[in-house]
């Protein structure tokens, strides 16, 4: 049981990096255009670090889940019944923070783009925080996070 609640617990943790490291290969784009080479790395780097982090993100948020359903099925801790996290809003503090990063990341791209402000370098920077937002918000609202959390305050043991 053990060896399933920190392979739980590694899980999202590895689905939270995988996120981050895809939503950060869109601020590559602000480098393009300063050199060929660099261009060239770039166009072919970008896609390759986004879709492997995407792949890896949904790796791990699908063996967690998988872990999860068997823990319940253990008998040993309670069954967790509730939505997704794409539709659950603040259901957690992390949770919470993501929402409101989505939000304000949201509002001021659109204000941005509205007004035609840093076309390239800030915009980016909007689209890199709204994007991450959204998968940190399925994330960390989501079914497995929470039930990560009523693990963490039943105080389980993740010792192996």
């Amino acid at each position: 049981m053990r060896r399933w609640l920190k392979a739980y617990s590694n899980s999202i943790t590895f689905s939270i990096v995988f996120s981050f490291l895809s939503s950060l290969s869109i601020l590559s784009i602000v480098f393009l255009n300063k050199s060929e080479v660099l261009d060239n790395v770039l166009r072919i780097a970008f896609p390759i670090v986004f879709w492997l982090g995407l792949a890896g993100e949904q790796f791990f948020i699908w063996r967690a889940n998988s872990i999860r359903k068997s823990i319940e099925k253990s008998g040993k801790f309670r069954k967790f019944k509730s939505g997704i996290g794409v539709i659950s809003f603040l259901r957690t503090e992390a949770g919470l923070i993501a929402d409101v990063v989505l939000a304000l990341s949201l509002i001021t791209l659109l204000i941005l783009i509205g007004f035609g402000v840093g076309e390239n370098v800030v915009q980016y920077i909007f689209i890199f925080l709204l994007v991450l937002s959204f998968r940190m918000h399925c994330i960390l609202n989501g079914k497995n996070f929470r039930y990560k959390k009523y693990l963490a305050k039943r105080k389980v043991d993740y010792d192996v």
